[in-house]
């Protein structure tokens, strides 16, 4: 085998390794499913596999030559260009993670570190939080009348970006409950729905509360228990488009 081929296939597996690493962390802690659908983050993880997982090897396969003068300055600007891709590839998609799932008003909304006003995060929720996936809290609303309008008007946060504002989905329940569709009802009228649920253990949607859930670039349905609030299972259905009217 020639010496290109060998340092090609040499380079890919030691690529292949890496990014099998950095799509663990992501599919596995950063974006458990649905969320990486929902978050719509291709665009970063794209880049690094682009990058560190085809041109990289490619370049090496192009420019590898035993005793070629300056290959090690050639090699060197490869290393230096995956890892330049490797390291802006993994902080795009840690700085944007699902890190708090927020129900708020009518639905749960899917909130990322860039998007909270506040960067610490209230006590009792740092030590319940789970290292997989978004913590699902409620977002109480504000006292202030007419915080509404400063959010419309002046661009105050909106309600699930405070912090200082969640609460344990438990003790709201009751707030909850009335914003939930009836999906076993909706199936004889709408076909999507019928067949989202269509494979579902009937005691699990008797037991669950069917919300909305709004995430950067798409919108699902969470199944959330009816004693505690969390979320038990998801499905691929935007609801609020279905029936804009509820």
């Amino acid at each position: 085998m020639a010496p290109r081929v060998k340092a090609f296939l040499l380079h890919l597996a030691i690529s292949v390794a890496i990014i099998a690493a950095v799509l663990m962390l992501v599919f596995v802690f950063w974006y458990p499913a649905p969320f990486f659908d929902y978050e719509g983050a291709w665009g970063p993880l794209r880049i690094l596999i682009s990058v560190d997982l085809i041109l990289g090897p490619l370049l090496t396969l192009l420019v590898f030559k035993p005793g070629k003068r300056w290959l090690w300055l050639d090699m060197a600007f490869i290393f230096l260009l995956q890892i330049s891709a490797l390291l802006y590839g993994a902080y795009a998609l840690w700085s944007q993670r699902p890190l708090v799932m927020a129900f708020a008003v009518d639905g749960f909304y899917v909130v990322n570190p860039k998007d909270l006003a506040e960067r610490e995060l209230p006590g009792w929720l740092i030590s319940e939080r789970s290292w997989r996936g978004p913590a699902p809290v409620f977002a109480e609303l504000v006292d202030d009348p007419d915080y509404l309008l400063k959010v419309m008007l002046d661009g105050a946060p909106d309600i699930q970006a405070l912090p200082g504002q969640y609460r344990r989905l438990e003790e709201k329940v009751p707030l909850m409950a009335p914003r939930a569709y009836d999906l076993q009802a909706l199936a004889a009228l709408h076909p999507e729905v019928a067949q989202a649920i269509a494979g579902l253990d009937p005691g699990v949607l008797a037991e669950s509360m069917a919300l909305p859930v709004y995430g950067m670039l798409k919108t699902g349905t969470v199944l959330a228990d009816r004693e505690t609030g969390r979320p038990r299972y998801y499905l691929d259905l935007d609801l609020p488009a279905l029936l804009p009217e509820q």
